[in-house]
């Protein structure tokens, strides 16, 4: 029987020691303390988070991807839109749109099945 984490309550406490220990192994072999993985803060208002960052659209990075909505990555101060079939222009609302999609799929789920996944079995 294959062990599988995902889609059960299991998964986000393992996914993050699984980061943390990955961190802390290349940290060690890198011979730099501060070292850490490159993410996408997508939610920081303060520093663009809806917008693509530029660090992922570089060809020829590890970084990159060919398969990535082109719209986003040769137009570095458009935003991110998070609910594909809305067709919110507006700068502000297109925003909000985005927190209130995280908001309503992740942070307002009623049941512990929906935030974390279903039992493991």
């Amino acid at each position: 029987m294959c062990l599988q984490i995902h889609f059960s309550w299991l998964f986000l406490p393992w996914h993050r020691w699984y980061l943390f220990f990955h961190e802390r192994i290349l940290a060690s072999l890198v011979q730099d303390p501060s070292f850490s993985l490159v993410f996408w803060n997508w939610d920081d208002q303060i520093d663009g988070g809806n917008q693509f960052p530029h660090m992922f659209a570089q060809n020829g990075t590890s970084l990159f991807d060919n398969f990535r909505n082109i719209d986003n990555v040769n137009n570095a101060s458009a935003l991110v839109n998070l609910v594909p079939l809305s067709n919110v222009s507006d700068r502000d609302a297109l925003i909000t749109q985005n927190l209130n999609s995280l908001h309503t799929s992740i942070v307002s789920a009623t049941t512990p099945e929906l935030f974390f996944g279903g039992a493991y079995r």
